[in-house]
């Protein structure tokens, strides 16, 4: 049998049991925000003037050089260098990614196998 002392302990420890039980933690899941590819990134600032870069030595006649390019990262341009590089399949050209001007601002088109 309880004494008043356990008695008050027990009925503590079921009203916290029953108090606390819907206090359960449940981590939502991410949310995922999918960009599709087509999606253009508007910079308003003009981008750089191509830098003049020094092409080095051709690895093989099979590579292609592939010129460097400003990228938008973040808030500011950043310079990618240009590299030989082996087209995907035999006899197709590079054609280099360049930026376009649009009335919002300044938009890059991605380089691409031909």
């Amino acid at each position: 049998m309880l004494t008043t002392r356990g008695r008050g302990a027990a009925i503590a420890v079921a009203f916290a049991t029953v108090a606390l039980s819907g206090c359960v933690y449940r981590a939502r899941p991410r949310a995922v925000v999918v960009v599709p590819a087509s999606a253009r990134v508007i910079v308003v600032r003009e981008p750089p003037v191509p830098r003049v870069e020094v092409i080095v030595v051709q690895p093989s006649p099979a590579h292609v050089w592939v010129s460097g390019y400003w990228r938008w990262w973040h808030d500011d341009y950043q310079w990618v260098a240009g590299h030989w590089e082996r087209p995907p399949r035999h006899l197709h050209e590079w054609v280099a990614g360049h930026w376009e001007r649009e009335p919002r601002g300044w938009f890059f088109v991605e380089g691409f196998w031909r």
